[in-house]
């Protein structure tokens, strides 16, 4: 086998999660389950579908057309799956979610969002069980990019690394 991680076990989830049933109930039971409202979700949120100006700003958001009402942690898990190496994620991923929940209560305070659907409640432990589900919501996209990867070089490995570590991260 190629890959001498791809146990049977973990085969066998990845086809269940790209079912179309299964990955629409991992969306929207994420939210449903972690008692979150549903936000706008790009759902595609990697570095290759951001642009920016040369002085680093963010000038747009492409490649819209898979966007979906879903948990607030969806993009976030997809951005940092899919846009950091693997071994950094896992490094830094607990204070990548601190600084995302610490900016998002701030900005409800700093905006004055009146109707915030409950966010000021929000606890960080909700959080981090709403992004775990994302991550397998994430799998989903690297999936469908894999046989690219693969084709291409394998890319020093990292795509590798980021199936193999998603799916240990996810179990």
């Amino acid at each position: 086998m190629k890959y001498p991680w791809m146990t049977e076990e973990k085969l066998q989830m990845l086809y269940k999660t790209v079912e179309m049933d299964e990955y629409e109930k991992l969306c929207m039971g994420n939210s449903i389950q972690n008692k979150l409202p549903f936000v706008l979700c790009h759902n595609d949120f990697w570095a290759g579908n951001l642009l920016f100006a040369d002085d680093g700003s963010l000038v747009t958001i492409l490649d819209w057309q898979t966007a979906f009402f879903a948990s607030p942690t969806q993009d976030l898990a997809a951005l940092l799956a899919l846009g950091l190496p693997s071994i950094c994620r896992r490094k830094n991923e607990k204070e990548y979610l601190q600084f995302y929940f610490d900016t998002f209560k701030y900005y409800l305070e700093k905006f004055n969002v009146k109707d915030d659907k409950g966010y000021r409640k929000l606890d960080f432990k909700t959080l981090e069980q709403s992004y775990r589900t994302s991550l397998k919501v994430t799998v989903f996209s690297v999936i469908t990019t894999w046989e690219n990867f693969d084709k291409s070089g394998d890319n020093g490995g990292e795509s590798e690394n980021c199936i193999q570590y998603l799916l240990e991260d996810i179990d």
